[in-house]
Parts: C-alpha cells; structure tokens; sequence
C-alpha cells in the first residue's frame, strides 16, 4: 500500500506529517504538492518523497491524478489529509479514546491494507468528534473521508473518476456503495484535524458558493441518498465561513442495499480479529448488533 498526502501552504504545519506517518511506513508515502511548492516541502521534509502535479485549486483533479500514479505502483492507495491526528480506543464500556503512539498507527495501517480489496474497496477511519456513538471496532457503509485506502482495480472496473469538489470524498463513497461495494469505518481508531477549512489546503480556494455548488451536484448525481441541507450552523467549526455552510445528509446504507441487490452480492464478513484487543471483539460486535 502506498499513502499519498496531497498538502498546499502547509510545508511547516503538516500535522499527518509530523506525527502520523511511522518511521516504516515514510517510504511507501508520497507527499503531493504543486510544483510552485515543490522545494519548500523537499526542504522541510527530507525523509519523504515529494511528487508534483500543475492543478490550480482543484483537489478532486488533485486526487485523481494521484490515484493513477500511485495506482500504477500498487493496488492499494491510502489517502490522507495533511492535517490528521490519530487516537486508539483505551476502552470500549464506555467508548473512550487515547492518543495513537507509533504502533497503534502501524497496527491501522497495517489493519487498512490487509481489509481493502476487492470485496471491500474503500477502508476508512472514523472522526474523534463522533467516536463515542458506536460501540464496535468497526461499522460497515458510511462516511469515508480524511484518511482513507482505496483498492484502485475496483475504481478502473466501475470506470470511476474524481468530481465534484470539495465533496468528492463523499462522491466516492456514494458511487462505490451504488455500485454494490461496501466500505469499512474503523471506529477502534479516530482521526481528527485542528478546525475545517483552516488555513492551507482547499481553504485557499473554497468559498461558500463553492461548497454550495458541489451540495447541489451531490444530489443531483445520488437523487434519493443525498438531501442538501442549506444554512447549516456549527459553533466552532467552519468560523472562516461564519459558521453556516450548505451540507448534505447522506442515506449511505440505503445506498448499498440498493446497489448490492443489482449487483447481487451478499455483505462481506471480513475477519477483523488480527488487529483488536480481546475487548473490542467481544464488547459491541456488530455481528451482535
């Protein structure tokens, strides 16, 4: 597996840089940036392999391009953004969370390539903010965004391309589930990054009628599993817009079950067992659910 990191303005900051990419992991990633960035990030990190690319303020033709590359090395890809932090369950009656040392991160990693394949083509983390809602270690067909492993042969079969920014994480979630493939959250781990649209990355470039375009276009391309939600308020995130942003609310179970009974395939039971502690297989299973 290989882990790509598109990163913009944020050579000194880079949090997934700093502190969530193992010693044993730095060279199978590959941080990509605008060629207008391509020293200051050499420079700044020496340890990892700087890929280029000419897109001006398109993430998703960033993405898609980094899929083809990287995809010509190695099946699975691990998408990440650059700003992550990582934590561990430290238990699971209740569900609380711990920082990720080292070996946990390589624990998921490790986790991530072993899960995404062809039965399962896209394996994600799930969001600190919403870790304590779900008792399991994993749950299957949901949001998969921030850090993510792709398995490229699936995304050429359905002849999928990138689209629709800044949502089209959510577009390749939806067009696999449609497809009849599932995705995997990981909740046993979490993901978080400092606040949205902080300074660097898409923040350059998105406004509020950007992210309201891709809203529509969202729906518009998934009909009855995507609702467009317009005004949505938050009270710490988003501040660079006010607060308020147009969303979305995605049915992504319906979607599956929509596309698995045209693709006639029955859900996958992968065998998570290798990578959890005792606890996390016996409390809050989701076979128990």
């Amino acid at each position: 597996m290989i882990i790509v990191i598109p990163s913009r303005g944020r050579h000194d900051t880079s949090l997934t840089l700093r502190r969530s990419i193992p010693a044993s992991w730095r060279a199978r990633t590959r941080v990509l940036v605008n060629t207008s960035e391509e020293l200051a990030y050499s420079t700044a990190w020496p340890d990892y392999e700087v890929w280029t690319h000419a897109v001006e303020n398109d993430i998703a033709r960033v993405r898609q391009g980094a899929v083809e590359r990287a995809g010509a090395e190695d099946d699975r890809v691990m998408m990440m953004d650059d700003d992550l932090q990582f934590y561990v369950r430290r238990q699971y009656h209740p569900p609380r969370l711990r920082d990720a040392t080292t070996a946990d991160i390589e624990h998921l990693l490790t986790a991530c390539n072993a899960i995404v394949g062809p039965d399962i083509p896209l394996v994600s983390v799930s969001f600190r903010q919403h870790n304590d809602s779900t008792a399991g270690p994993y749950s299957m067909n949901g949001r998969a965004d921030r850090v993510y492993a792709l398995f490229v042969p699936v995304l050429r079969a359905i002849g999928y391309r990138y689209r629709f920014q800044p949502m089209e994480n959510f577009d390749l979630a939806l067009t696999l589930l449609r497809a009849g493939y599932p995705n995997l959250i990981w909740w046993h781990w979490a993901n978080d990054q400092t606040t949205s649209n902080a300074p660097g990355g898409c923040s350059e470039y998105r406004t509020p009628e950007l992210q309201a375009a891709a809203a529509r276009s969202l729906a518009e391309a998934h009909g009855p599993f995507v609702t467009v939600k317009t005004g949505r308020r938050t009270k710490t995130s988003w501040q660079s817009f006010g607060g308020v942003r147009d969303d979305v609310i995605c049915a992504w179970s319906a979607a599956f079950d929509a596309g698995r009974r045209q693709r006639g395939v029955a859900v996958p039971q992968p065998d998570v067992s290798p990578w959890l502690p005792k606890e996390a297989l016996t409390y809050g299973h989701p076979s128990l659910f």
